[in-house]
């Protein structure tokens, strides 16, 4: 074969390779990003819709967790860190929405949310609250029987 045709062909493969490059920044530039944040009415309605698909951890001492916490929540303590899923959809939730706490936390999971107002915010929308000791079966991980 000429060296032209190889010349030539060189040139097309760059040629097309630039543009789906091209074709890629521009879907991604016009790609809408996740919310880092979230605010408790959308919380709620995502738990309502299909409460298996997010998991809540509540980065609050055990004595906040214990007066009221999202429905489902697990505290973050040393021993259930290992407990918390990697590849699941997270809500964190603080007091007031600490966004610091937050990003001290976010590299736990692949994909995390802040609630945004924390606690504060849940409870000014008057929204339910599980209350005392963590119990599996009354947040709906485990089915009894």
């Amino acid at each position: 074969m000429n060296v032209r045709w190889h010349v030539f062909y060189g040139l097309l493969i760059v040629v097309l390779l630039l543009g789906l490059v091209g074709m890629g920044r521009q879907a991604g530039a016009t790609a809408k990003p996740a919310k880092a944040e979230l605010t408790a009415e959308e919380v709620f309605e995502r738990l309502l819709a299909n409460p298996r698909a997010l998991q809540v951890v509540d980065m609050r001492g055990k004595k906040d967790y214990e007066e009221g916490r999202v429905p489902g929540a697990v505290r973050l303590a040393l021993e259930t860190v290992e407990k918390v899923d990697r590849y699941k959809e997270t809500i964190f939730v603080s007091d007031d929405g600490d966004r610091k706490a937050f990003r001290e936390k976010r590299e736990m999971v692949l994909v995390p949310r802040n609630l945004r107002g924390g606690m504060v915010a849940w409870a000014l929308a008057r929204l339910p609250q599980d209350t005392g000791p963590y119990d599996p079966l009354k947040a709906g991980l485990i089915r009894p029987g």
